[in-house]
């Protein structure tokens, strides 16, 4: 059960990586207010360090400027064979947005992943502007879905008799996953939400007598429940049907949202005492039998510090009757997204509560790696980098998470042995198909090493093409560490400096004639263009 001391740690790794600065300026020996908080300033890293009893920001740490890595040139390829025909488009946004496919020519206009977009639906543009300000990044708040028209490689593929039985790829995960709750087994999901299965969700609206509000939770929240449908809908190549049950009206809890200590400032908030008052105000009003999840909103001008994202997942507390294991609540924050950022106020930007609605009640941990990213030495102190909503909490899921909650289906996955040398063609994994699309080698009961072919497309067109390429990284379902067990894997001629593009590990990912050696397999890039990597892995003696 992720408990909210659970939840407050893992946001705060993974505000190191998104801020760039929570202030107008960072100077050396001022006072900060969290230790080991990154601000990026002037060109400068600065990290909060303790200094007798005080908190002061250390002397900066100029960042380098990463030496430019080449795109790849795409290959030509002959009149395609018949393929997989693609999933049917996804449902639009709330607001229709023109929705051009992804392009350099675009990408260069943004002038970096983090800029704004010039054609960010209307109900996002103050959303956008907040987070460019104080997040250091706005993030894509649009769908871009990718071409699935595309001709084949003209490389010779390895015969799918060479194949491992998919089942030797799904590696197994010690029956207590430790604190993060993470990386579920693939035979014992834990009873998580799997959207794919059913995706019915009971919002329930909660006023206090300090904070009354009179409007309805649509009108206020409604945007938010479009795009987390949106994102099932869209980023999922099994089909997901979400059903949002949204209430007309707030129900009067009866105290101030004080009582509570669920904002901010606290750490010693009592999410129980919290949920049987408000089981107590709601009566009967509401039938939980049919839901995956409970989505509690409050007023939308509560501040951060008052009232801050929760969850549980149940098990402690009878909240009507949905009281069933592996259930979850989510306590959605304040809105006010006019005021600065404060240390928990994430719920501002919808992909905060995407990656906390979706993606922790699915089971998945956070992919961050060691807790001060800007000490790092090495690509495996950051995880995966920026890479995946686990992470960087934007874009699209690793393809192993998606794999992992039911939104890729067994036969999109190729297992591969790493004692042979195979060959195999993988379309862009952000591209909504029902193409194959990822390559998994198991190298033990509990590890293995996972390949996915990266394209500016779906939610993660603002991607820089030269970022583009296959992506490597390795699996440890038995490292317990909370936001651990995912590793991007770098090649290693690229720079000393682990940031790219704006992004940590930006420039992983293998181009055409490029390998990475992970223990005794080495995989390579043979061949790529618009339909996507060719991977060659072979065994090393």
């Amino acid at each position: 059960m992720r408990k909210s001391q659970v939840v407050a740690l893992a946001f705060a790794l993974l505000g190191a990586f998104l801020i760039n600065s929570a202030s107008a300026a960072t100077k050396p020996g001022t006072a900060c207010t969290k230790l080991n908080q990154v601000s990026v300033f002037a060109g400068y890293t600065y990290t909060c360090i303790k200094s007798g009893k005080k908190l002061v920001w250390s002397k900066g740490v100029k960042v380098a400027a990463p030496t430019p890595v080449a795109s790849p040139t795409p290959v030509a390829s002959p009149t395609p064979r018949p393929i997989a025909t693609a999933s049917p488009s996804p449902t639009p946004s709330m607001t229709p947005s023109p929705t051009p496919s992804p392009s350099p020519s675009q990408n260069s206009i943004l002038a970096g992943r983090c800029q704004k977009d010039p054609l960010v639906p209307t109900e996002w543009s103050a959303v956008q502007d907040w987070s460019f300000v104080n997040m250091g990044c706005a993030r894509p708040y649009r769908y871009v879905q990718g071409p699935t028209s595309f001709g084949n490689p003209l490389t010779l593929l390895s015969p799918d008799s060479s194949l491992l039985p998919i089942q030797s790829c799904k590696i197994s995960t010690p029956s207590n996953p430790g604190p993060g709750g993470g990386q579920r087994d693939f035979t014992n999901e834990r009873n998580k939400y799997t959207p794919t299965k059913s995706a019915v969700i009971q919002v329930v609206a909660v006023q206090f007598s300090d904070y009354p509000d009179v409007n309805s939770p649509q009108s206020e929240y409604g945007k938010y429940f479009q795009f987390v449908s949106d994102y099932m809908k869209n980023g999922s190549d099994v089909p997901i049907t979400p059903v949002i049950k949204v209430p007309s009206s707030y129900i009067q809890i009866g105290s101030p949202v004080s009582t509570y200590l669920l904002g901010s400032d606290s750490d010693s908030g009592d999410m129980t005492k919290f949920m049987n008052d408000l089981n107590k105000a709601i009566g009967n009003q509401f039938d939980f039998s049919g839901a995956n999840q409970v989505w509690i909103v409050g007023p939308p001008n509560v501040p951060a510090k008052l009232l801050s994202n929760q969850m549980n997942f149940g098990g402690d507390f009878q909240f009507g009757n949905f009281n069933k294991p592996g259930r979850s609540i989510y306590l959605e924050g304040s809105q006010d997204f006019t005021s600065p950022r404060q240390p928990s106020n994430w719920t501002v930007d919808p992909w905060i509560t995407a990656h906390e609605i979706i993606g922790h009640q699915m089971g998945l941990d956070d992919h961050l790696g060691d807790e001060n990213p800007s000490a790092a030495t090495t690509p495996a102190q950051l995880g995966t980098g920026a890479w995946g909503m686990m992470s960087g909490a934007e874009g699209e899921f690793l393809l192993w998470d998606k794999w992992l909650a039911g939104w890729e289906d067994d036969s999109q996955i190729k297992c591969v042995s790493p004692s042979l040398t195979s060959t195999i063609w993988l379309t862009p994994s952000s591209t909504k198909s029902n193409l194959v699309k990822g390559l998994v080698i198991p190298t033990s009961a509990t590890t293995a090493i996972m390949v996915e072919s990266e394209r500016s497309t779906g939610y993660n067109w603002k991607l820089p093409t030269n970022t583009n390429g296959a992506l490597v990284y390795t699996i440890n379902s038995a490292d317990l560490r909370l936001s651990h067990g995912i590793e991007v894997q770098r090649p290693t001629n690229r720079p000393s400096s682990l940031f790219f593009n704006g992004m940590p590990l930006g420039d992983a990912t293998l181009k055409i004639g490029e390998s990475v050696t992970v223990g005794k397999v080495k995989i390579s890039v043979v061949e790529a263009g618009d339909f996507g990597d060719v991977i060659k892995v072979e065994p090393i003696a």
